[in-house]
């Protein structure tokens, strides 16, 4: 019996290659070329993507009483849920591998799109603002 886990670690190993490959790309733009052996620079990356609920308050003024037993209503002011979606934390280090030193760290956040062509997109343009922030 699938339980559909599978499919959820899939399009996660998909994102991080994506993200590997934008990575990839925003070195290359710094004149920076990869190598299996004897690299100048290695990359580490931490991902931390966190399912969330997205409520609003219901306000007493506005929203229709909740009935609460026989003929009697109370207004309560309650947390509703509109919705779920995913936040997505990822950390760059770049670390100088003669010294054991981590030379830069970067961070980006935001939501993890569930479509593909938006996540490339979210993912490519996340990482470019990302390397901006690298002191030339």
């Amino acid at each position: 019996m699938e339980t559909g886990g599978d499919a959820l670690s899939q399009d996660y190993y998909n994102g991080v290659n994506l993200l590997k490959e934008a990575i990839s790309r925003q070195m290359q733009r710094r004149g920076l070329t990869q190598s299996q052996t004897n690299p100048d620079l290695l990359v580490n990356l931490g991902i931390v993507v966190n399912q969330k609920v997205q409520t609003r308050q219901t306000s007493l003024l506005t929203d229709p009483p909740n009935y609460i037993g026989q003929r009697r209503y109370r207004w309560q002011s309650r947390e509703v849920e509109t919705g779920r979606y995913r936040q997505g934390t990822v950390e760059v280090h770049l670390v100088d591998p003669a010294r054991n030193e981590l030379v830069w760290r970067g961070v980006a956040e935001g939501v993890v799109p569930e479509r593909t062509a938006r996540l490339e997109r979210t993912i490519s343009e996340g990482a470019e603002k990302l390397f901006r922030r690298i002191p030339q």
